[in-house]
């Protein structure tokens, strides 16, 4: 006898599982985490806003004056990670 065809996948969650938050020094990892990602990825990679190199590090790597940039996700990542912190106390 043939199988019916599968419905809609549809999940079902308890009421009391909707409210549940994510630990705090789960989030601030995650936070801290990925603001330094961007930064790297800012640093690391080559963007017409570069401009140019203020310190040599190798033959053809350095520092160049638009690295300055990779310091917004920094400092966002770890303003998201102490908030994330001081809510996980507070709570």
């Amino acid at each position: 006898q043939p199988r019916p065809a599968p419905g809609p996948l549809v999940a079902a969650v308890p009421a009391a599982d909707l409210g549940a938050r994510v630990p705090g020094r789960v989030a601030a990892a995650v936070a801290a985490a990925l603001g330094i990602v961007a930064a790297v990825m800012l640093v690391a990679g080559h963007q017409p806003w570069d401009g140019p190199e203020v310190v040599a590090l190798t033959g053809s790597h350095g520092l160049h004056a638009g690295d300055v940039v990779a310091v917004v996700p920094l400092v966002a990542g770890a303003w998201l990670a102490a908030w994330c912190l001081r809510r996980d106390v507070a709570a």
